[in-house]
């Protein structure tokens, strides 16, 4: 019998759900690279790896779509660019967040943008790096599903980390 109060009285915790490879994810098209100084910039930069990142960051981004009220996805950066963005479908007037978790979070930069790399209405992120990775995307439609993307940047050249991204969907 009291077994069974153990849940009630210390708080019953649901267990996580598994993560979802991203490389299982369908392969869509990403937004067009934003216009904000590259994070890798800085003393003690590879000048030859950041002409190499820079060239590799041209065009739109490299993305996979999320499937609605997926929790948990986990993915690694496998590209000279150093960035990769999730597509997610947000439900009309619904919020979601996503937290990025890994060994070195801190080297992590995590935004919300449009098709086009720009940031619109209901769209939020750490403006300053804080090592903190997230953003959240707040729907301001009522009447359809908004398309966004979450981008995730890292200041590394050539990094092969891998990463969890955790999706609150309210």
């Amino acid at each position: 019998m009291i077994h069974l109060l153990v849940p009630c009285l210390f708080g019953f915790q649901a267990p996580a759900s598994e993560p979802i490879k991203a490389a299982d994810l369908k392969v869509v098209p990403g937004p067009m690279a934003p216009r904000y100084p590259d994070p890798a910039m800085g003393p003690g930069a590879d000048r030859m790896q950041l002409a190499l990142r820079r060239a590799a960051r041209r065009g739109s981004v490299p993305a996979v779509e999320v499937p609605t009220g997926t929790q948990v996805i986990e993915d690694r950066m496998m590209s000279q660019a150093g960035w990769k963005a999730y597509l997610v479908q947000a439900p009309a007037g619904a919020k979601v967040k996503v937290r990025l978790q890994g060994e070195h979070t801190g080297w992590y930069w995590m935004t919300a943008v449009d098709k086009w790399g720009k940031t619109g209405a209901g769209m939020l992120q750490n403006r300053i790096k804080t090592g903190n990775p997230e953003a959240s995307f707040i729907n301001p439609r009522q009447d359809r599903v908004s398309p966004v993307y979450f981008m995730v940047d890292t200041q590394e050249t050539n990094m092969n980390e891998t990463f969890t991204l955790t999706f609150t969907w309210e």
